[in-house]
């Protein structure tokens, strides 16, 4: 004589996962639900609640991941104004000081010439 098939005896689809029910057990060796502790309705709701705060972490990480990188975007293209702005004030600065000191030069010659 055959025992009457319980519901628990196959294995419930979720999500395209197997969970454990009955006397199968699920392929990640860290979940294993025993059958009397838990119905398929409640494990269902469970995993559901599972299943949603992981998915919810994903798109968090990913809108962080996606803000990080605009952050890193626009603080390479201040850092590339500020490299040019650098550039264009050392070279500003240069001439004058270069044709400050030309300028002292021919007015220090000037007047040593004059007083001889």
């Amino acid at each position: 004589m055959q025992s009457p098939q319980s519901p628990l005896s196959e294995p419930v689809l979720l999500n395209s996962r197997t969970i454990a029910t009955g006397e199968h057990c699920s392929n990640n060796p860290l979940y294993h639900i025993h059958p009397r502790e838990t119905t398929p309705a409640k494990t269902n709701s469970v995993l559901d609640k599972i299943y949603d705060l992981l998915k919810t972490r994903l798109q968090n990480e990913a809108e962080q991941s996606n803000e990080d990188a605009k952050e890193n975007k626009l603080k390479h293209d201040w850092m590339l104004a500020a490299a040019v702005i650098d550039r264009i004030f050392t070279i500003l600065l240069t001439i004058i000081f270069v044709v400050g000191t030309l300028a002292f030069i021919i007015v220090f010659a000037v007047n040593v010439n004059i007083r001889i």
